[in-house]
């Protein structure tokens, strides 16, 4: 049986000075953030968690194949060529989700 929500995990911190990490069925949230009171980052996480759930469903070894993908392009775009995180392929959509979200609920 497929999640329909997340399990949602509260921590002290988050490396990398994350607000959170999504790794299905899972999201860990840093406590001195508190993202999950933000819904454009909501929105943004579920993007990712929804994404990861249907690779899980969709692909053999579905989780590890998006974490695989999502660390080497991590690797190659942020870290070696020192591009911001909105660059990164898998994230690009996930901050669109954001800013869609953000622009339709602003004053």
């Amino acid at each position: 049986m497929r999640e329909n929500r997340p399990k949602n995990i509260y921590l002290p911190f988050i490396p990398a000075n994350k607000t959170a990490v999504t790794i299905y069925p899972f999201i860990f949230w840093s406590k001195k953030k508190a993202g999950w009171n933000k819904n454009d980052v909501l929105v943004h996480e579920m993007y990712h968690w929804n994404e990861q759930r249907n690779w899980n469903a969709t692909k053999t070894l579905g989780l590890g194949q998006w974490l695989s993908k999502y660390i080497f392009l991590w690797v190659w775009f942020n870290v070696i060529r020192g591009m911001g995180s909105e660059e990164h392929p898998m994230e690009k959509l996930a901050y669109l989700e954001q800013r869609n979200y953000l622009r339709g609920h602003s004053r």
